[in-house]
């Protein structure tokens, strides 16, 4: 790969971890079935279409869309946000026409707890400043909040006159009502912004698609507090994690698992603090928990458990990623069980041999299966990195010197035998996430592996436990940033997707495009990688899977990390949840990432 290639790569990691605090999406599976947009309405006078003339230059269209979009945010997006309309108008020009649909426009796609309108690219194009804060005051008019304004550009073509540019973007305006319902406007709008004066404002701006979300009801109400669900972190560690998280180090604090611990029928929560501790929060059946000790003691905290019951007991035990014992050429993960209402670890259950020269190794999938179908479950481990990892070899794009993955197969009596090597897995890549399920429909379970910083690898079980790598395959042919994967019939209709959880940078989607003389596959892969999540599916086994996220508009949510599917609403379809973002500065001014 040529150094300028590199440098577009790293244009698009970088412009994502820039991106917002964390957030979170909700996406109703009767959204966006895919049907295209119709073509604007063109007004008497000119409407700004995509140019075809533009600067290609990255680093002048940048420099420039920083400017812009600071501008922009300054006034027009700070004024909507403050519900001060005067500085809003001011980040529009006297002569700005603009296109917004009527709050009752559109076309019902859902009702129930939320009301959701779609609408489309014919609405009226021709409001002047007034009449077009209008339309947004419509919306808010009832909120007793604004606590979203998003303003988000993924296509800047600038003029080569330089004061004036053709725009594409990610528009949201979310708040809430005095009973604890929410509404929110969102879509894709494009337009023009030129430089009048002293900064740039807004001339042409119309909605191209979008939807309006009313819920009916408060769907959650957040009960930590009163709960007890509480990890009790004293004031000095909790300004300790900010400091480093204000300092941009790299930090994930660890995980959450759901267990019935003590066989009362309530599910109870198993909660984990990297290098700390764990907890585990009793359900009191009322809506309460009580604290009682976890599996790992001070110190020995991991990312996450998986709970599972391993030995046919009737009660879980709790795998950890935590390598408890790592000494030359072995190293070991740690297994508990529970024996009463006490936690005991199984010691020598989960051995694996190492490489001498690896003295720390970090993991992060935990995946369980019967892959050699003998009745007893399985486990596979992802590993991530190790202290030799992250080196002159390391490359953002397609990094091959991470961890081991490790499959560890179920002898009986909590004893298993590591035999990844034997069994056909291989592979040293950053592994984040791992999904076992029948991708082939041959009645064995696959495993998908889902990696950090290159691509995926689909493991097909061709029986016994034995792997083969299915080269090529859709849900594994592109260099990716993935986290994680969520499998469901959305709407029941006898056919599987597959979303798997990536990074989309609003950046990488503008620079990509300019970069001339990026050579085609380098530039393929970059524009990919910039794209955001993926949602695979198929009408039949004998049909490809095919990604669908763009259609259906579940492609954007900057840096997500956990997803699943779920039916929020009661209306026996699967919706949508993902969790996103990364990191919030303490410091309003500065950027979170």
């Amino acid at each position: 790969m040529s150094a300028r290639s590199i440098r577009i790569a790293v244009f698009v990691l970088a412009a994502v971890l820039v991106a917002g605090g964390v957030t979170r999406q909700l996406v109703s599976s009767s959204r966006h079935k895919g049907s295209p947009a119709p073509p604007l309405k063109r007004p008497p006078w000119e409407w700004p279409g995509r140019p075809e003339t533009y600067i290609r230059d990255v680093d002048r269209s940048e420099t420039v869309h920083d400017r812009y979009a600071s501008d922009v945010k300054s006034f027009f997006v700070k004024g909507l946000k403050a519900r001060e309309w005067q500085i809003a108008s001011e980040g529009m020009t006297d002569d700005f026409r603009g296109g917004l649909p009527a709050i009752d426009g559109g076309a019902t796609v859902a009702k129930g707890r939320f009301e959701i309108r779609e609408f489309d690219a014919a609405c009226d194009a021709t409001m002047d400043r007034r009449v077009f804060l209008e339309a947004i005051r419509s919306y808010v008019e009832t909120w007793t909040s604004i606590d979203r304004a998003t303003w988000k550009t993924f296509e800047f073509l600038l003029d080569p006159s330089e004061d004036r540019a053709w725009i594409r973007l990610h528009f949201q305006l979310a708040g809430r009502h005095r009973d604890g319902t929410r509404d929110e406007l969102q879509g894709v709008m494009n337009g023009e912004v030129v430089h009048a004066g002293n900064r740039w404002k807004l001339r042409r701006l119309v909605l191209e698609q979008g939807c309006w979300i009313r819920a009916q009801t408060q769907a959650f109400i957040d009960v930590t507090d009163t709960s007890g669900f509480h990890f009790n972190e004293s004031e000095e560690n909790r300004q300790l994690s900010q400091a480093v998280i204000n300092a941009r180090a790299f930090r994930i604090s660890g995980g959450l698992s759901c267990i019935d611990a003590n066989g009362d029928g309530f599910p109870d929560l198993l909660a984990t603090s990297v290098n700390r501790s764990s907890i585990l929060f009793l359900n009191d059946g009322a809506g309460g928990f009580i604290r009682s000790a976890g599996p790992a003691k001070a110190g020995e905290g991991t990312y996450h458990f998986l709970v599972v019951d391993l030995d046919g007991d009737g009660r879980h035990e709790a795998v950890s990623t935590d390598v408890s014992i790592q000494r030359r050429g072995e190293a070991e993960l740690s297994l508990y069980r529970l024996i009463g209402d006490k936690w005991a670890l199984v010691p020598g259950a989960l051995k694996f041999k190492v490489d001498p020269a690896v003295r720390r190794s970090a993991f992060h999938a935990l995946a369980c299966s019967d892959v050699n179908q003998d009745g007893r479950l399985d486990l596979f481990v992802g590993g991530y990195a190790t202290n030799l990892s992250g080196q002159s070899e390391f490359n953002l794009v397609s990094a091959f010197d991470g961890a081991d993955n490790l499959l560890f197969l179920n002898q009986g009596n909590l004893h298993f035998s590591e035999e990844s090597q034997e069994r056909g897995i291989h592979g040293t890549q950053y592994t984040l996430a791992a999904k076992f399920f029948d991708f082939d429909g041959n009645g064995t379970e696959d495993l998908l592996e889902l990696n950090d910083f290159g691509p995926n690898v689909l493991w097909e079980n061709q029986g016994h436990g034995r792997y083969r790598e299915a080269k090529n395959h859709p849900l594994a042919s592109n260099s990716e940033f993935h986290m994680g994967v969520t499998i469901a019939d959305i709407d029941n209709k006898g056919s599987w997707s597959v979303y798997v959880s990536n990074m989309y940078s609003h950046a990488g989607n503008r620079i990509v495009p300019l970069s001339e003389g990026l050579e085609q596959g380098t530039k393929k892969t970059a524009l990919h990688m910039a794209l955001g999540n993926q949602l695979f599916q198929r009408s039949s086994p004998d049909e490809p899977w095919r990604d669908t996220a763009p259609a259906r508009g579940v492609n954007w949510a900057d840096w997500a990390w956990s997803c699943n599917f779920f039916d929020l609403d009661n209306d026996g379809d699967r919706d949508l949840f993902v969790t996103n973002g990364y990191t919030s500065n303490e410091d309003p001014a500065a950027p979170d990432w």
